[in-house]
């Protein structure tokens, strides 16, 4: 008996669809066979289309059966002609359907795909890029789910998307914005996304209703004093002879501060696109940050300016980070931040998110607070035009930062001296009207009666 591998798994695949039309219906007598005499309930009560659409398209009631192994399984479908095209999956296969790549492989099946197309889109899916390791997470539950519920994971319906997404919710607690996330994650490598389309109404609203179960969420947050943060990084100078990891700490907090700066954009800066002018401005370019224009990655520009006081320049961080002594034997080096244990590698983006975490936490105990928010509200409140944060931002819009990044919601503007003046071109400070607090009371009150 020949061992059951994955290619004679896909061969099985192929063979179904083929033979599918020519399937014969469920009541044919034809259908009686000797799988009784193995101790499986023969059950054949499907569709033939349903067949091609289950990757596990083999009914629950042939192969749960203890009393038959898989070498057993495998020799019945590839033995009776009855049952020959139907997919079976054995259990020791099932786990190499767990990882991602197995859940993207639809683009691989498509009809009329060329292996050059095929490679194309599934480079793009299976690439190391920042969406995809944010989509990673939602689709290993999605996989898990899919198994344990024998749900096809590379034709599911919005069904099956709602069942999930509710499952995540009841289960385990998951947030409306999380479960948000984590549909982008599973329809982004779904086989044909047209199919989903008059159905994913389905979704949003399951997602509409967990989240008007949710409660109210505070739109204003507090304005963030970061003059103790500013004390500390003060006092780390910037000199060739400081340490290298306090040295990248303090350069990587004042960019975030001058250039509203990701975690995840500091390793993506060109160091050989980093120039000092003779205006002593620094300029650089981010490579491939997360915004793109129509699809297509982007190159960046920053110019960020020197500071009056040496001890806040980022401009003289830079020149200390570039020349430091520890970083003097690479004689080539791309990168601006680099592993201060092993400067040959570049710095992982977690590491720069816990500096700038850790910084900020002596100004502030809110949890999970953003620099990039910080600073681009503290830019508004100190007259910077909103379009200049925007564009600094690399925001898509002005909506997209007073949703999501702008702090202050709450005006602290004197509207009151302004709308219940009598006449707004007299100043009270130049003339006062002495009045009974009573008497003025009363005429309010006849006014309101007339």
């Amino acid at each position: 008996m020949s061992e059951f591998t994955e290619e004679s798994f896909n061969a099985l695949r192929q063979q179904l669809a083929q033979e599918c039309q020519a399937s014969p219906s469920a009541t044919d007598s034809s259908l009686h066979s000797s799988l009784p005499a193995f101790g499986v309930c023969s059950h054949y009560d499907w569709a033939p289309d349903l067949l091609v659409k289950d990757r596990f398209g083999l009914d629950r009631d042939l192969f749960t059966t203890p009393m038959l192994s898989d070498a057993d399984r495998t020799s019945i479908i590839d033995n009776d002609p009855s049952i020959r095209g139907l997919s079976y999956v054995p259990p020791s296969i099932l786990s190499e359907a767990r990882s991602p790549e197995s859940f993207r492989s639809g683009v691989g099946s498509t009809p009329d795909l060329s292996d050059v197309s095929s490679s194309i889109l599934l480079d793009r899916r299976l690439a190391n890029s920042t969406t995809n390791c944010t989509y990673r997470r939602g689709q290993f539950l999605f996989l898990e789910w899919s198994l344990q519920h024998r749900v096809n994971i590379n034709g599911f319906s919005a069904a099956d998307i709602v069942n999930f997404l509710s499952d995540m919710h009841y289960q385990f607690g998951y947030s409306s914005s999380t479960l948000r996330s984590f549909r982008s994650s599973i329809i982004a490598f779904h086989q044909n996304k047209a199919s989903l389309d008059n159905e994913l109404h389905l979704v949003n609203n399951l997602l509409d209703t967990l989240a008007l179960k949710e409660p109210p969420k505070q739109i204003h947050r507090p304005t963030v004093d970061i003059s103790s943060t500013l004390s500390h990084i003060r006092r780390i100078q910037s000199t060739t002879s400081i340490p290298l990891p306090l040295l990248q700490k303090k350069k990587a907090f004042l960019l975030a501060m001058t250039a509203f700066l990701r975690p995840l954009d500091f390793h993506r800066i060109d160091l050989q696109s980093a120039d000092i002018n003779n205006g002593f401005q620094l300029t650089f370019q981010v490579v491939s940050p997360k915004e793109t224009r129509d699809n297509r990655r982007i190159i960046e520009p920053f110019t960020t300016f020197p500071n009056q006081g040496c001890s806040l320049c980022p401009v003289r961080a830079l020149i200390a980070l570039r020349d430091h002594s520890s970083l003097s034997h690479l004689s080539t080096r791309s990168s601006l931040f680099v592993n201060s244990r092993c400067p040959q590698e570049p710095l992982v983006t977690s590491t720069i998110s816990t500096w700038l975490r850790n910084m900020i936490k002596t100004s502030t105990e809110e949890r999970n607070v953003s620099v990039r928010s910080i600073v681009s509200s503290l830019a508004l409140r100190r007259d910077v035009p909103k379009e200049d944060t925007v564009t600094l931002g690399n925001w898509t819009n002005s909506s997209t930062f007073e949703n999501h990044y702008r702090r202050e919601h709450m005006s602290c503007f004197n509207f009151t001296q302004i709308l219940l003046s009598t006449n707004a071109s007299i100043s009270t400070e130049d003339e006062r009207v002495d009045f009974d607090m009573y008497d003025q009371e009363d005429t309010f009150f006849d006014a309101m009666q007339e």
